[in-house]
């Protein structure tokens, strides 16, 4: 059996290649994919700056890209075939999770039974909703920053970007007991969906002269307990730094010490961009915590992927409601650049396959 496989042989380049399938061993299964979820991670490898790769010691490092590579990792899959020695899966199971390089119609998963945190997926009940939609890689991400964030009652928090996972974000501390739970995106068509996912406040930073002064004004001089910056620019971090709150209490009474802001960076920083002196001494004066909270952040991943698709069959996290755009697998060229150049009306894509 043949697989065709999109490989990324020069930036913005795919080519698309068919590639003959391993056999399937008693410890192993086919998979056929059935839908790919559209993220900005993939991009430093897409558009030639950079890509996570293995150290000679084991460990992941950043690197320059040498092509050619695949990308894809949020993965929904149906299983095809699996080996006799196989008990979590069986065949016409839809399954949802992280899998690398998964641009591909089919792949072999070898070791079904002991998947590693690199590659962990689950299988989906029967759901009302489109299982398409059911990515529980993402929905994993959103798990883990609301489970890092964890404000206490009464507390300020802000999302800084409101795109798929600052939206969702919203969702899952829209029941947390934050005093204010704020929004600020400079598109204000997302400002309006943050409101529907839970956001008490919402901010365009290109309608005030000063967020710092916009922060002191709305949480009455105390600023935010906890930032979640979620651009991945240099920009929206120095947002976040304007409004995270002091460690002694307005920044002026040095001897009213109130405990360290925290700013969590999920994002992917992957952009050549000018660090402003002001994020620079902001930091300083601030002082607060930083986070960052991606997937390899929890002991638990695997644990934050089930209680992802959990929240999503439940309607706690509405990711049909983010997907907004999709592409057939022969024209993923066109959904990775939605990513660079997003239309107006984009939140979150996946690519399709037949």
């Amino acid at each position: 059996m043949k697989a065709t496989i999109a490989i990324l042989v020069a930036p913005y380049t795919i080519d698309f290649v068919e590639e003959d399938l391993p056999e399937v061993g008693d410890d192993d299964m086919l998979i056929k994919m059935d839908a790919v979820g559209l993220c900005h991670s993939d991009l430093p490898g897409y558009v030639g700056s950079s890509i996570v790769q293995q150290s000679k010691y084991g460990y992941s490092e950043p690197g320059s890209v040498s092509y050619p590579v695949q990308i894809g990792h949020e993965a929904i899959a149906t299983v095809m075939e699996t080996g006799k020695n196989v008990s979590k899966f069986r065949q016409g199971d839809h399954i949802s999770g992280r899998l690398r390089q998964c641009f591909r119609t089919h792949m072999v998963i070898r070791q079904a039974d002991q998947l590693s945190t690199t590659t962990m997926l689950f299988k989906l009940p029967s759901m009302q909703q489109d299982y398409l939609c059911c990515l529980a890689e993402p929905l994993e991400c959103v798990v883990n920053i609301a489970r890092i964030a964890a404000p206490e009652f009464q507390s300020n928090v802000a999302v800084v970007g409101c795109g798929v996972m600052g939206l969702l974000t919203m969702a899952a501390l829209s029941t947390s007991g934050a005093r204010r739970l704020a929004a600020i995106d400079l598109l204000d068509n997302k400002l309006e969906m943050a409101k529907s996912m839970g956001a008490t406040d919402i901010i365009n930073p290109k309608s005030v002269d000063s967020m710092s002064e916009w922060a002191y004004s709305l949480t009455e001089g105390r600023f935010f307990d906890v930032v979640i910056e979620i651009t991945g620019s240099i920009h929206g971090l120095d947002t976040a730094m304007q409004i995270v709150k002091y460690t002694h209490n307005d920044g002026h009474t040095v001897n009213q010490y109130v405990g360290n802001g925290r700013v969590l960076i999920p994002s992917v920083y992957s952009r050549e961009e000018v660090f402003p002196a002001r994020l620079g001494l902001n930091i300083m004066v601030r002082s607060p915590i930083i986070q960052a909270v991606h997937p390899v952040y929890s002991i638990d991943p695997m644990y934050n992927e089930v209680l992802g698709i959990e929240a999503f069959l439940g309607g706690i996290l509405p990711m049909e409601k983010m997907i907004t755009h999709r592409v057939a697998f022969d024209q993923l060229t066109t959904g990775l650049n939605w990513l660079i150049k997003p239309p107006d009306d984009y939140i979150k894509g996946i690519v399709v396959f037949d």
